[in-house]
């Protein structure tokens, strides 16, 4: 006898985006200290999906235009997890993959490549195995090299515009990925942190002082190579200088080369008489 009463809610149920798939990734288990693991979903966004990458005691070190492909590092043991999240800007909607790894407490070597005399030189050289390869500046995909399995690799002609080349080396169970020409990270370093490296005296005789000038903060590796690739000197630095003894050094020509984790951000030459 007393009526009805209505009320009404419009809800707008939108479409979430597909669950993306990791189909590119780092081993399940590596050891701490291994660099620019490779990443990434054979399905590129579409439909407005915007790909973002994060980590859980990892750092994303940097990830391709699109987002379809990062590279991701693994600095401390322990468990970590790396997501690939698909949004759509504007929709609450998310859809997320998750990859687990386990690093080791054990440490993966770091390296160094230089480019002598049409060459990529790994060093040093007491690695169990060597692969090279490169990846896609635009797509950071990746491509193994058949067959460039030593410790260095003839290319007269790198294509340093489009690539970046790297070798994946192995050592004690450990393996790591050590770039020539690493892409800039999103995280760690940027674009302005330019780095120049002066030395003085240059020609020098007994000690060479170098200088770092760089926005760029932490411990640098300074290495000097001489121009058939062998490593003559390697030491750290907290304050962006050092004095390097080359006393012992054959007369000749050096390359001194400085590394921020692992990624070379200066380099410069000395003579020594």
């Amino acid at each position: 006898m007393c009526g009805n009463a209505t009320a009404t809610k419009t809800i707008t149920v939108n479409q979430a985006p597909t669950v993306p798939v990791i189909t590119t990734s780092s081993p399940s288990s590596v050891c701490a200290g291994t660099l620019y693991q490779n990443f990434g979903t054979s399905i590129a966004p579409s439909g407005g999906v915007v790909y973002s990458w994060n980590a859980i005691n990892a750092t994303v070190w940097t990830t391709s235009n699109n987002g379809q492909n990062a590279l991701i590092s693994f600095t401390n043991p322990g468990s970590a997890s790396v997501m690939l999240t698909a949004t759509i800007p504007g929709i609450s909607c998310v859809s997320t993959a998750t990859y687990t790894v386990n690093v080791a407490t054990s440490t993966a070597q770091i390296s160094s490549v230089i480019y002598f005399e049409d060459h990529f030189v790994a060093m040093p050289a007491n690695a169990d195995f060597y692969q090279w390869g490169y990846d896609d500046k635009k797509t950071l995909d990746s491509v193994l090299l058949p067959g460039e399995i030593n410790q260095d690799y003839l290319n007269a002609n790198p294509d340093f515009t489009n690539k970046y080349y790297w070798v994946m080396t192995g050592l004690g169970g450990c393996n790591q990925k050590t770039y020539y020409n690493a892409p800039l990270a999103i995280q760690d370093m940027n674009r302005s942190g330019v780095t120049e490296m002066n030395m003085y005296p240059n020609p020098a005789t007994e000690l060479i002082n170098v200088a770092i000038s760089t926005s760029i903060e932490g411990t640098m590796l300074i290495e000097v190579v001489n121009m058939a690739g062998q490593k003559m000197s390697s030491t750290t630095t907290t304050d962006n200088k050092t004095i390097i003894n080359v006393a012992t050094f054959p007369a000749g020509s050096y390359l001194v080369s400085c590394y921020r984790n692992g990624v070379k951000i200066a380099t410069s030459r000395f003579i020594k008489n």
